[in-house]
């Protein structure tokens, strides 16, 4: 055998030898599932799947938003996508992104960032649950499964967006995500409502048709299109080009016609709760004062009869009496005030604390009574505690802002709509479980980079006038 040069170290591969060879295996492999007797779309199907995991590995971020526009639309519901091995198909693409982030954490010494206040306030929340359930009895299959469906897979995506997304650029680009799940939301909603994939229909003394989506009943809807709506605003706000300025408009408004139509009193309430709070904050703007009651405006306009029959006939259907349900909820807790009855157990114990002798077993319909009852009262703090960390830090940063000048500025608005966010989150939460939707991780999570993005603009010096957003 010939010896190699002095210096050489062997024969190396070219990235093209390396695509002929990938593809001559592929279509290997594409032959021998034919063979095996697979038929072709399944395998087109896998195609694209593997495709959109390799690409989700070499760019976690690609990979991040098309888990947040699943989480907040809901489109793989829509498919019967096969499952790989035991993991759905999104399940399957956060471990892929869990694995690419700890990757980059180990060999290309990229630090996690585990250490907010809010990371540590959800682990401890995630160990409370366990506690809860072994001090109650153990952990079954459905508690195993409402943790993992209704907390962990919610938790994962909040512990990847703030890891993936490492500048003030990428919280950017997430925002023209979140307005893009925002009109795909829009759209589904309305397709719902004509019946597309299904009507859900509430009798009373007649029919009243209400809007809801793929995922989302029709007062989560409410929620998430209030969250929607509070970004909308605030890219309204920053953006310069009038087109923009008009598509946001639109969408804002879709937003609230859609929020009206599901008929949420809570949805309504929690609307007029952030309007306020938006006008409080902004009525040294002119131009926004003015925008925000030109908004109020058509909330009145737009307000459709069926929401004012559901005000009107509250007292008389006893089956939506959210003073009766709230009874259960609070004896549950008063009853079980350190580690409640176990997350995942409220239905199954219901009927032990039924103090308002309801005929069904019925949820909480409240964020407060839900976390307590279910996880004690040290649950409710620990939530609590996450949001109004957060909450002080980005009222702290608003208030830097406007002393550097900074009004304009990109962190300057969302930061307000995320405090406005949290006004929809408290309030929402009096009538509703929304403690654990998709759109409080991922906000929370939108929310902590900002503030992280300004922490180190202040210490750099970057300047923060007049920074505008580019699509």
């Amino acid at each position: 055998m010939t010896p190699l040069p002095t210096g050489a170290s062997g024969p190396v591969l070219k990235r093209e030898d390396a695509i002929v060879l990938l593809s001559t295996l592929g279509l290997a492999l594409i032959g021998f599932l034919l063979l095996l007797g697979v038929g072709v779309p399944k395998i087109v199907l896998w195609i694209i799947i593997s495709g959109g995991a390799a690409l989700a590995f070499a760019r976690p971020e690609i990979g991040l938003f098309a888990l947040i526009l699943n989480a907040l639309i809901g489109l793989t519901h829509l498919t019967a996508l096969p499952r790989v091995g035991p993991l759905s198909v999104s399940v399957a693409f956060e471990g892929i992104l869990v694995v690419s982030v700890l990757y980059h954490a180990v060999f290309r010494r990229r630090k996690l960032f585990i250490a907010s206040p809010q990371h540590l306030i959800f682990l401890a929340l995630a160990a409370w649950m366990i506690i809860s359930l072994l001090v109650n009895g153990g952990v079954g299959p459905g508690n195993i499964a409402a943790i993992r469906n209704l907390f962990l897979v919610r938790m994962l995506i909040f512990f990847l967006l703030t890891n993936i997304l490492l500048d003030g650029s990428a919280l950017k680009r997430l925002v023209v995500v979140l307005m893009a799940a925002n009109a795909g939301l829009v759209t589904i909603s309305f397709l719902v409502r004509e019946g597309r994939f299904g009507v859900e229909m509430m009798s009373y003394s007649e029919k009243i048709l209400r809007t809801s989506g793929i995922v989302h009943n029709a007062n989560s809807l409410a929620f998430d299109l209030t969250a929607m709506l509070l970004f909308c605003i605030a890219a309204f706000f920053y953006v310069q080009h009038p087109l923009l300025k008009l598509i946001l408009a639109g969408l804002a408004v879709f937003d609230i016609l859609a929020i009206l139509t599901t008929l949420s009193r809570s949805g309504f309430i929690s609307l007029c709760a952030v309007l306020l709070f938006l006008f409080m904050k902004m009525t040294r703007n002119l131009k926004a004062g003015f925008s925000l009651a030109a908004l109020a405006v058509i909330v009145w306009w737009l307000l459709p009869w069926g929401l004012l029959f559901r005000f009107e006939r509250v007292e008389e259907v006893g089956d939506i009496d959210r003073v009766k349900f709230a009874r259960v909820g609070l004896s549950m807790a008063a009853d079980n005030p350190i580690v409640g009855v176990g997350f995942g157990n409220y239905i199954e114990r219901f009927f032990d604390h039924n103090v308002a002798d309801l005929q069904k077993s019925v949820p909480a319909h409240n964020m407060y009574l839900n976390l307590s009852a279910q996880m004690g009262f040290p649950a409710l703090v620990l939530y609590l505690l996450a949001v109004g960390i957060l909450w002080r830090r980005l009222m702290v940063m608003e208030a830097e802002q406007k002393a550097h000048g900074g009004t304009e500025s990109f962190l300057y608005y969302f930061g307000i709509a995320v405090q406005a966010f949290f006004v929809n989150l408290l309030v929402f939460g009096l009538s509703g479980d929304v403690e654990f939707e998709y759109s409080v991780f991922i906000l929370m999570g939108f929310g902590i980079l900002l503030y992280r993005e300004h922490q180190r603009r202040m210490a750099g010096g970057a300047p923060t006038v007049r920074e505008r957003l580019s699509v």
